[in-house]
């Protein structure tokens, strides 16, 4: 009843007491009707989670075209994964390792292209999302540092312009 009245927490705080996949559904479709966009993303969350991963894309895009910039976000992690997690190199060099040498061409330009795309929306987590994975491109010898190090400060550049105070902190 809350969320029928314009209180949009009430329907994620229904949704997280569900206990099975078929019980969020009806409750997210709800939501997503009323026009609130980040429910989007909480729907693209939900097919992913039931193994839609084109569904759940096509919400995260949708969230992202109508303003809910994470979508795009959420599209480059699809692609080439959470760039951000994958940060233990030293404890699990093998399983990173593998991860970055298993990603494809047009996975690693599909995900610069949703990070920057997210960046150009200005969300500055667009920019620290591709420069880590720039960062991680060259650390696991999937581009020349020269290039790696370019585009890296390029992106650096672009989130302290946003006020991103990570892009000062590693600059």
């Amino acid at each position: 009843t809350l969320g029928r009245a314009g209180f949009y927490p009430a329907y994620k705080e229904a949704f997280e007491l569900t206990t099975t996949l078929e019980e969020e559904e009806p409750i997210l479709q709800e939501v997503v009707a009323t026009g609130f966009k980040p429910a989007l993303l909480w729907l693209g969350q939900h097919y992913r989670n039931a193994d839609n991963n084109e569904k759940g894309r096509e919400l995260y895009q949708r969230a992202g075209d109508e303003g809910v910039i994470s979508g795009y976000i959420s599209l480059g992690i699809l692609e080439v994964g959470n760039v951000l997690r994958y940060i233990n190199v030293l404890k699990e060099p093998d399983k990173d390792k593998k991860h970055y040498a298993a990603l494809t061409q047009e996975q690693i330009e599909a995900g610069i292209e949703w990070f920057t795309r997210a960046g150009d929306d200005h969300h500055p987590d667009g920019w620290e999302y591709l420069a880590e994975l720039y960062a991680k491109l060259e650390l696991f010898k999937r581009i020349e540092e020269d290039e790696s190090r370019r585009e890296y400060s390029i992106c650096l550049k672009k989130g302290m312009a946003l006020g991103s105070a990570k892009a000062y902190r590693r600059a």
